[in-house]
C-alpha cells in the first residue's frame, strides 16, 4: 500500500502494548484506593470563536485538560475519565470546537463510541452524494470563504466502524472560519437495535443538529505546498529540496529550538569512546569482523564488552535451543544503513539506504513486520518532505509506505503498525501560523489511510511566544515519542517541556501531566522536586503502570547534574506522587543532550540506547544491558557510529535472495583461498554445506546430502560435500583444506565449482547460493576490493557506458595440419555496449544473458572493474549477475542495496 503524498488522510526501545518482549518491573507496585471526585460535565457546545482567521493564538489553557479530579482509577493504577461524551453526543470530534490554525487539507470526524449501523450508513451516504446541496446527509460544512462544501464531499465510515469521516471535495481557505452541523441520521448500534446519536441525547437539545465551527490556518501554505484562495493546493514536488542549501538550512535548525535530536545528531564529531569496565568483563573484538568479504567495507564497526555473566546465559539460551532476542538499530550520519544485530554483537540483516538517506525507529511491529521511518538527511526532520514509513515483511520485501495526514510532513520520531493496519505516530505541525511556534500532533489512522484521532498541542496549551524578537521557529511541545499505554491511552513526551502527557485515545483530552512546571505529580524522593527530568526520550509506561524513560538532562539546569540516566517512577494516582524506585546512570559518566531510550526484558534486565551528544566527540554506547543489580553485563559501543534508538526483540527472518559465496585471497594472509559464506538476515541455520564439483551442471538442482556418505541420495555422482557449523553471520573456511578433508578428489589446479546450501537445525535444505567459479590456479581473488549487493539503479545521468558482457569462444591450430585434435577452444569475455540517451537513459532492452543466470564468475567482475579503469571520470562499476551488465559510473554516483549485484572501484591492489 503506497500513501500518495496528497491522498494520505491521515537501533528503538518501544514496548508498546502488543510488543515483544513484554515490559515487566522489578519493583513491587503499591496499592492505590480507588478514589475519585465528582465532576460536573460540559454539555456547551456551542462556538465563540470569529472570522478573524487563524493566526490568533489562545491566550490561556483550553478546556481539554480535565486534570485528576476528573477520571476514576481502575486497578490501582490506571486513570479512566469520567466524562466520557465530552463534545455533546459524540465522545470525539475534529477538529475541535473553536481550533485554530487548522490545517487547509482536514477532514472532520465524529465518534459517538459505538459501532455504527452500516446498512443506514450506506444509505445515508448514497443520499447525500445524490442531493445537490447535500442537506440528505449526516453533515453540513460551510466555509466563510468556501461556501458550502457539502455538495460535492465524500462520507467515509473509518476501518474501526465507529469513527464517521466527511471529506471535502476541495482543501480550504487560508483564514476562513468553518462551520459544521451534524444533523439526524446517524444511527449507531445499541444492544440489538439501533438508535439515532442525536436522538440519544435529545434531552441535551439537538433538534437542530450539533454544531460547532473552527478556523483554518491564515498563512497561504501546507507542508505539502502552497493552497491557492480558491483552495486548491500546488504541491511541493518530491525531488525539490526548497530554497537555501542544506547547510544554511541544517544551520539554521541546530541553532533555534526547532531541530529535532536527528538535526542536533547531525554535527556530532566522529571518535573513538573510553570506557571503564568491571574486572570481571571480557573485552570482544570488533564486530562486525574485518575478514568480512560479503559485507561493504564502508560498513560501520562497533566494539562488544560482554560479563562472564552474560557469556554463560547466552551459551545457556544457544544450548538449549532458545527463541533468541535480536537489536535492531540504524546508523545514522555515518553511512546509511539500518541493521539487526546479535545481543552478542553479531550481524544478522542490514540494508544500505541510498546516499544521503537516512533510517530511523527500526523495530518489529505488533503486526509482525518491521518498520522504519525514511527520509533525506539534508532536511531536518520534522521538515523532510520525503520522509515515511516503510514496512517490510519477513523477507525483507518493501510491502507498504505509510505518512501522517491532513497534509503534514511525516517526522522521524515514531509509527507503529497495527495488526488491523492501523498506525500511530507523532509529527509537527510547522508554519501553517505565523512561522514562528511550532505545534506538535499526534495521529492515528486507520488500514485506508483515514485519521481516526488526532490530538495537538494548539487545542491543549497556550503557544505563547518567549521572544517576540525571535524570527525563526519555537519548539516549545518537542514531541519525541507516542505510544500506547497498557490500558489503551497514548503517552506523549514532550522533550522541550520536560513533560509527559497521557492522553484519552477515546476522547484525546489529557488525563494527566508527569513533570514540567505544571504537572500534576508531586515527586518525592527525587534530586530536583520540581522537574526531576528533562529533554527525556523513550517515556513509556510498563504493566504495572511505571513510567520508565531515558532523563537526558539539561547541563543548563539549576543544581549542578551532568548526566543522564535511566530512570523509573511508580505513580500514585489517588495521593498524586511519583516516587522513583530505579534508576541507571553509569557512574554518573555518560551526558547525551539527544536521543536513546531504555526497554525492560521479561528477566528484569534493562536494555538502554545510550543517544549521543552535540559537542563531545565521544560516541555513547549504542547499547546496554543492565541487570536487576544495577550490574552493566553488556555493551556496544560504536566507531563513528551513533543510533537513535534501538529494539531488543524476537525475529525470524527469511529471504528471497540466496545466499552468497564467495573465494578470496585477501582476508587470511599468505595468499590462501578462503571461503566465505553469509544469508543476509536469516535467521535459524545450524549449518552450511558446501557442494564442490567440476562443472556447473553437477550443481545445477543440489540438495541437502549427508557428507559421511558416498551413496547418499541428496547429493549426485561427482559432487562431494563438506558441512560446517554456522557460527556467524559470515562463515569462513580456507578453500584448499576444506576440499582436503572433504577428500574431493578435485584438481586443486583445475576450476573447481561450488554451492552453499543452509541446513536448518531440523536437517532441511534451504535456499542455495548461487553456484560460484573458482579459478584454482588465480593468484589473486580480492573480494575486499568489493561490494557485495550494493549498487545503482540501471539509468541515470551518471552513466558513462552501460555494456553487457557474455563469452564468446574461438577455435585455433597449433599446426598447418588440419587436424582437428591439434585445435584448442579459448573462451574471451565480449562486451555489447548498449546506446545510450543524452542525459544517460539506456534506450535498448539488455539482453538476457544464461551465462551469469545462475552463476557468480569473478571474471565478469574483473572485466567490468576492467573497463571502468578506461575511463578517466569512472569513479566505480556496477556488474549485474543475472543480465551481465556492466555500467560504469562517474566518482559520487548514488549507491544502495541492490541484490545480485557488485560494485567496486577503478583500481584494486
Amino acid at each position: 500500500m503506497r500513501v500518495p503524498l496528497l491522498a494520505s488522510l491521515g537501533c528503538l526501545l518501544l514496548a508498546g502494548v502488543a510488543s515483544a518482549p513484554a515490559e515487566a518491573n522489578t519493583t513491587k507496585g503499591r496499592k492505590v484506593s480507588d478514589k475519585s471526585t465528582p465532576h460536573k460535565e460540559n454539555n456547551d457546545v456551542s462556538s465563540t470563536g470569529d472570522d478573524k482567521g487563524g493566526g490568533k493564538k489562545p491566550t490561556t489553557e483550553k478546556t481539554t485538560r480535565i486534570g485528576p479530579a476528573d477520571f476514576k482509577i481502575e486497578h490501582g493504577v490506571w486513570a479512566v475519565e469520567k466524562t466520557t461524551h465530552p463534545y455533546g453526543p459524540f465522545e470525539y470530534i475534529h477538529p475541535r470546537k473553536d481550533a485554530i490554525v487548522v490545517s487547509p487539507l482536514t477532514t472532520i470526524a465524529v465518534r459517538e463510541g459505538s459501532n455504527v449501523d452500516v446498512k443506514s450508513f450506506k444509505a445515508m451516504a448514497t443520499s447525500a452524494a445524490a442531493d445537490a446541496a447535500g442537506s440528505q446527509g449526516v453533515f453540513r460544512v460551510t466555509g466563510s470563504k468556501s461556501g458550502d462544501v457539502t455538495k460535492r464531499g465524500e462520507l467515509r465510515l473509518a476501518a474501526d466502524g465507529k469513527t464517521v469521516i466527511f471529506r471535502p471535495h476541495k482543501h480550504f481557505i487560508p483564514g476562513e472560519k468553518v462551520k459544521v452541523q451534524v444533523k439526524s441520521g446517524l444511527r449507531v448500534m445499541v444492544e440489538n437495535t439501533t438508535a439515532d446519536v442525536l436522538a440519544r441525547y435529545e434531552e441535551k437539545g439537538y433538534q437542530d443538529g450539533f454544531k460547532w465551527s473552527f478556523t483554518i490556518t491564515n498563512k497561504g501554505s501546507t507542508p505539502l505546498g502552497q493552497v491557492t484562495a480558491s483552495g486548491a493546493l500546488i504541491p511541493i514536488n518530491k525531488d525539490t529540496k526548497g530554497s537555501g542549501t542544506p547547510k544554511a538550512r541544517r544551520q539554521l535548525a541546530r541553532h533555534t529550538d526547532t531541530g529535532t535530536d536527528a538535526d542536533h545528531q547531525h554535527h556530532q564529531l566522529k571518535g573513538a569512546a573510553s570506557t571503564q569496565y568491571n574486572d570481571s568483563e571480557e573485552k570482544q573484538g570488533d564486530t562486525p569482523n574485518r575478514k568480512y568479504r560479503t559485507l561493504p567495507g564502508e560498513f560501520p564497526r562497533w566494539h562488544v564488552t560482554l560479563s562472564k555473566e552474560a557469556k554463560a546465559a547466552d551459551a545457556e539460551e544457544a544450548d538449549t535451543d532458545g527463541e533468541p532476542l535480536y537489536w535492531f538499530c540504524n546508523t545514522q550520519f555515518v553511512k546509511p544503513y539500518i541493521q539487526i544485530m546479535t545481543r552478542q554483537g553479531d550481524l544478522v540483516w542490514w540494508h544500505r539506504l541510498k546516499d544521503g538517506e537516512e533510517g530511523v525507529d527500526l523495530r518489529v511491529q505488533p503486526n509482525g513486520n518491521l518498520n522504519y521511518l525514511r527520509g533525506h538527511e539534508q532536511w531536518p526532520g520534522h521538515m523532510d518532505p520525503t520522509r515515511e514509513g516503510v514496512e517490510l515483511d519477513d523477507h525483507y520485501r518493501e510491502v507498504a509506505t505509510r505518512r501522517a495526514g491532513h497534509g503534514y510532513f511525516q517526522d522521524d520520531h515514531h509509527m507503529t503498525v497495527f495488526e488491523d493496519g492501523r498506525y500511530l505516530t507523532c509529527i509537527y505541525d510547522r508554519g501553517l501560523n505565523d512561522g514562528k511556534t511550532v505545534g506538535a500532533v499526534v495521529q492515528e489512522l486507520d488500514k485506508h489511510d483515514n485519521v481516526i484521532f488526532e490530538w495537538r498541542t494548539w487545542d491543549a496549551f497556550s503557544h505563547e511566544v518567549s521572544d517576540p524578537a525571535v524570527d525563526t521557529g519555537i519548539n516549545k511541545y518537542s514531541v519525541n515519542n507516542c505510544e500506547y499505554s497498557p490500558d489503551g491511552n497514548i503517552l506523549v513526551s514532550l522533550k522541550t517541556a520536560n513533560q509527559l502527557l497521557l492522553l484519552s485515545r477515546k476522547t484525546g483530552q489529557v488525563l494527566w501531566r508527569l513533570g514540567g512546571k505544571d504537572g500534576d505529580f508531586k515527586f518525592l524522593n527525587d534530586t530536583d522536586a520540581e522537574v526531576p527530568f528533562r529533554l527525556q526520550h523513550k517515556a513509556h509506561q510498563l504493566s504495572n503502570g511505571n513510567v520508565l524513560m531515558w532523563d537526558n538532562w539539561d547541563l543548563d539546569a539549576p543544581g549542578g547534574r551532568n548526566y543522564s540516566r535511566a530512570v523509573e517512577y511508580e505513580l500514585d494516582l489517588t495521593s498524586m506522587t511519583a516516587t522513583k524506585v530505579w534508576e541507571y546512570d553509569h557512574k554518573k559518566t555518560l551526558f547525551a543532550d539527544c536521543c536513546g531510550g531504555p526497554q525492560r526484558l521479561d528477566n528484569g534486565h534493562t536494555v538502554i540506547a545510550g543517544g549521543g551528544k552535540v559537542s563531545d566527540p565521544e560516541p555513547l554506547p549504542i547499547m546496554m544491558e543492565v541487570d536487576t543489580q544495577g550490574k552493566l553485563v553488556r555493551q556496544m559501543h560504536g566507531h563513528h557510529l551513533r543510533a537513535y534508538r534501538g529494539k531488543l526483540d524476537k525475529w525470524r527472518g527469511k529471504s528471497v535472495q540466496p545466499p552468497r559465496l564467495l573465494a578470496c585471497t585477501d582476508a587470511a594472509g599468505g595468499g590462501k583461498k578462503t571461503l566465505h559464506v553469509s544469508y543476509n538476515g536469516v535467521t535459524g541455520i545450524k549449518h552450511w554445506q558446501i557442494h564442490a564439483a567440476k562443472s556447473a551442471e553437477d550443481l545445477a538442482d543440489v540438495s541437502a546430502g549427508d557428507p559421511d556418505d558416498d551413496d547418499d541420495e541428496g547429493r549426485k555422482e561427482g559432487v562431494v560435500v563438506y558441512q560446517l557449523d554456522r557460527k556467524a553471520f559470515e562463515d569462513i573456511v580456507e578453500l584448499e583444506e576444506m576440499l582436503a578433508k572433504a577428500e574431493a578428489g578435485l584438481d586443486t589446479e583445475d576450476t573447481v565449482y561450488l554451492r552453499a546450501v543452509p541446513i536448518d537445525k531440523h536437517g532441511d535444505a534451504m535456499h542455495p547460493s548461487k553456484i560460484l567459479k573458482v579459478d584454482m590456479s588465480a593468484a589473486h581473488l580480492p573480494c575486499g576490493c568489493f561490494e557485495f549487493d550494493v549498487g545503482a539503479p540501471k539509468s541515470a545521468g551518471d552513466l558513462l557506458e552501460a555494456s553487457v558482457m557474455s563469452y564468446t569462444t574461438s577455435s585455433s591450430s597449433s599446426s598447418d595440419d588440419d587436424d582437428d585434435d591439434d585445435n584448442t577452444n579459448t573462451s574471451a569475455i565480449q562486451f555489447q555496449e548498449l546506446r545510450r540517451s543524452i542525459s544517460g537513459q539506456i534506450l535498448e532492452d539488455i539482453p538476457k544473458q544464461t551465462d551469469t543466470d545462475d552463476l557468480v564468475d569473478m571474471a565478469f567482475v574483473e572485466a567490468c572493474r576492467a573497463r571502468c579503469e578506461k575511463h578517466d571520470k569512472c569513479g566505480f562499476f556496477t556488474f549485474y549477475e543475472k543480465s551481465g551488465l556492466c555500467l560504469v559510473r562517474i566518482e559520487g554516483a548514488e549507491k544502495r542495496s541492490k541484490p545480485e549485484t557488485v560494485s567496486g572501484p577503478k583500481f584494486c591492489y
